[in-house]
């Protein structure tokens, strides 16, 4: 699991906005040195980054130079290990007609996971031939 860790005395927000417009409930002060396991960092509004927290401990913004461990320049994403694949690179790419990286194989399947899209393959194809045939189109 990915950790990052406090530079400083910091926050982690709910809003990606200056913190004198949120209410305290929307605000977890955090101490340097603190650690805290992660899911996903994205880079978000304002200078801030989303950081979603291991474990369900939710969602939160906070600025990016008050934490070590946050390299949004990776090779790799950002992925849990226990992630299901829910598309294989076969699959995907006869879907979309072309080769696909192992790396953008990897960033779809997490998407994939974080939104929850896992209908089975078979019933997304039934379903998106059905769409084009209703809209009229041949493919």
């Amino acid at each position: 699991m990915k950790q990052i860790t406090a530079k400083v005395n910091t926050k982690f927000k709910k809003l990606p906005i200056d913190s004198s417009q949120l209410k305290p409930e929307q605000i977890v002060l955090v101490i340097a040195g603190k650690t805290y396991g992660v899911e996903a960092i994205e880079q978000a509004d304002n200078g801030h980054i989303q950081v979603t927290l291991a474990a369900n401990s939710g969602t939160f913004y906070a600025f990016r130079q008050d934490w070590e461990g946050i390299n949004l320049n990776e090779s790799q994403p950002l992925i849990t290990q226990d992630e299901a694949e829910v598309i294989t690179q076969e699959d995907a790419e006869a879907i979309f007609g072309n080769s696909i990286s192992q790396h953008y194989m990897a960033d779809l399947n997490h998407c994939l996971n974080i939104f929850q899209i896992n209908t089975p393959l078979e019933s997304a194809i039934l379903s998106v031939k059905l769409l084009m045939n209703q809209a009229g189109c041949n493919g």
